[in-house]
């Protein structure tokens, strides 16, 4: 999180992720808080790459916030060789009490891999990565909407001229229809408030004058206009503000409400926005907009309600004569076996092999139902063996594409790291469907939606977006700490449960 002046929020359990170069072996980095030299939290760097003479090292340190007071500070962060320090950099940051960060985002924070609470009790003789990989992993089931709370209140924005509003008019009409029991207030120039109020488009209204320079052609927020908004905005609080303007003038007036959800263009541009799109449309000769000014603006409105029902749809294979034959091959049933997808493209988003082969074991032993066991490499025979009945798993590595969509598309149960594969099953509808994901990425980003489970290891560091896992710093310990016992437990509630008729 941030706070309006971009600067980073702390609050939980937090991580500090950098990367440093350095001409000498880095022993330890080290967190330190303003002027005090008091050592918060500290990490051994790993080793990355080398170029030209010079070493890149990663250090993820995680630091409990708690032992932070309120306010804001400077973060530093300092990287040793032995006794030496070679490297110090400095962060200024905001510490936020996590009561008041749930209170803020409660809904939110419970669904994201990012927020670690700090440890309720004293963890002396504990060091605070086994603290985190001792609590329970997440579940998450997939949403089908990107709100987390009902929208029982919505700000919408359009402050330009008659023709600007009168082009958004029936995008405001389409958000009534949306959120027909939200009480709607729109902020508006007040020359154009009698045509909206006889629209019937909003509860209630805000106005607001602007100035307009002829010099820059532009629209600006006087001083007394911005009082008056924010007079009119204190002690409100809205579940959505939308602002209607593709231009730059109107969006930091959403910095100044208090809104849960932040919709509007130039989502890059405005980092405080939660949902936007951009909208960029040429003439084949001139380069200017061809999308008239109504359709760009409904544009976002659209965006908004397809991220708000978010129900992928299935997309089954065209039965054809190759099914039977690929079936007869390996002596299965469709809908009657099971597919478990062990590889991944990057090594860090790979749960471990051993995870994987104990799953297997349990779905034979337990279930009596076949297994199609995908791997990368190939397997000895001393690992194909910690599968238990090896007679009932049937081990693959690269099969043709068709084959391999005959295999994923008609299983009753897949189970996988978060790769292409897992979101194949999804589309095709298979109907159980277990993703053991790293969170760096959001679990929402790729979660399989229609149904199934994704099951992830919530860390401070979630969120990372890295590949290549010697950047990590904690080896993958997001995804490489959650047991085998849990994601079993996942499966058997799945396949306990009554097929689909």
């Amino acid at each position: 999180m941030k706070n309006p002046i971009e600067r980073p929020v702390l609050s939980g359990v937090v991580a500090v992720r950098v990367l440093i170069y350095s001409t000498r072996t880095l022993t330890s980095a080290t967190l330190t808080l303003d002027d005090d030299p008091t050592v918060l939290a500290q990490s051994a760097p790993v080793f990355v790459s080398s170029y030209k003479g010079v070493d890149v090292w990663s250090a993820n340190i995680w630091l409990d916030s708690s032992k932070l007071p309120a306010g804001a500070h400077k973060l530093h962060i300092h990287a040793y060789s032995g006794t030496t320090r070679v490297a110090h950099m400095r962060r200024f940051v905001g510490k936020m009490p996590q009561e008041m960060l749930l209170e803020k985002v409660g809904e939110d924070a419970a669904q994201s891999d990012a927020f670690v609470p700090s440890p309720a009790e004293p963890y002396l003789d504990r060091d605070l990565p086994e603290i985190i990989t001792s609590r329970p992993v997440a579940v998450h089931h997939p949403r089908n909407s990107m709100f987390s709370r009902p929208i029982r209140s919505i700000l919408i924005l359009r402050i330009d001229q008659l023709g600007d509003v009168s082009a958004s008019m029936p995008a405001m009409v389409r958000i009534r229809q949306l959120f027909p029991d939200a009480t709607i207030t729109v902020l508006t120039q007040k020359f154009v408030q009698p045509i909206l109020q006889a629209s019937g488009i909003a509860d209630e209204f805000m106005t607001i004058s602007l100035g307009y320079s002829h010099e820059s052609e532009e629209r600006f927020l006087t001083a007394e206009a911005e009082a008056q908004v924010r007079a009119a905005l204190n002690g409100r609080s809205f579940d959505l503000a939308i602002d209607l303007s593709p231009g730059d003038e109107s969006q930091p007036l959403m910095q100044l409400c208090d809104a849960h959800y932040r919709v509007g263009f130039k989502p890059e541009h405005f980092r405080f926005i939660d949902f936007g799109i951009e909208v960029i449309s040429r003439d084949k000769i001139n380069s200017k907009a061809i999308v008239n000014h109504a359709a760009h603006i409904t544009m976002l409105v659209q965006a908004l309600e397809t991220a708000m029902r978010q129900i992928q749809p299935v997309v089954p294979r065209v039965a054809n004569a190759d099914e039977t034959p690929v079936f007869q091959k390996y002596g299965l049933k469709p809908g009657q076996y099971a597919v478990i997808h062990s590889g991944a493209r990057h090594p860090i988003n790979q749960w471990p092999m051993e995870n994987f082969m104990a799953l297997a074991r349990d779905v034979t032993d337990k279930h009596g139902m076949p297994v199609v066991f995908f791997s990368d490499n190939p397997l000895s025979e001393q690992e194909k063996r910690r599968c238990g009945d090896a007679t009932n798993v049937i081990f693959l590595e690269r099969v043709p594409a068709f084959e391999f969509d005959i295999l994923i598309s008609h299983a009753r149960l897949f189970v996988g790291n978060d790769t292409g594969p897992k979101h194949l099953a999804a589309i095709r509808g298979v109907p159980n469907v277990v993703s053991v994901s790293i969170p760096r990425l959001n679990w929402q980003e790729w979660g399989q939606n229609r149904g199934g489970v994704i099951v992830t290891r919530q860390v401070p560091c979630a969120g990372c977006g890295i590949n290549n896992l010697a950047q990590c710093g904690k080896e993958a310990i997001c995804i490489r700490s959650i047991p085998a016992n849990d994601v079993i437990a996942v499966v058997d509630k799945l396949l306990n449960q009554p097929s689909p008729a």
